[in-house]
């Protein structure tokens, strides 16, 4: 089977990204309530499947096309929830909190920082497989 070009593995994370992101939107205020105490469950499973999401995109692939496109879709699903008609129900009403400033922020820097990390590829050269180092020689040795 052919592996798709990374234009269309870049549309595809896009999408999916972009579902990510509206779910984790909706999602992002969940918390659990352990010994009396709000955990704040909903922002931190955002924030790590984000940057999950994306850091195995730039793996992955040698691009970063399906990574720029999971970063992409993330950002843009978080800003039309919060522009559409009644996206304001997913934040709070009198203004941003902590939780919410922690969501419009933090998962955006985050892919966007996996997008642009080097890769930990290098490319192989042509005497890559000699042992480098020293070479001894030893007196009565075949030069």
């Amino acid at each position: 089977m052919r592996q798709p070009s990374n234009w269309i593995s870049g549309i595809i994370t896009l999408l999916c990204g972009g579902l990510l992101g509206l779910l984790m939107t909706v999602a992002h205020r969940a918390t659990w309530t352990v010994a009396g105490w709000p955990l704040p469950v909903g922002i931190v499973l955002g924030v790590l499947g984000a940057l999950a999401f994306a850091t195995a995109c730039r793996l992955l692939w040698e691009s970063r096309i399906p990574a720029a496109g999971a970063a992409v879709g993330v950002v843009l699903a978080q800003g039309v929830v919060a522009l559409l008609p009644g996206g304001a129900v997913f934040y709070r009403a009198d203004g941003f909190d902590a939780i919410d400033g922690l969501w419009a922020f933090l998962p955006g820097l985050l892919v966007i920082a996996a997008v642009v990390w080097p890769s930990g590829r290098r490319p192989v050269s042509a005497g890559a497989d000699r042992i480098k180092g020293p070479v001894h020689v030893h007196p009565g040795d075949p030069q």
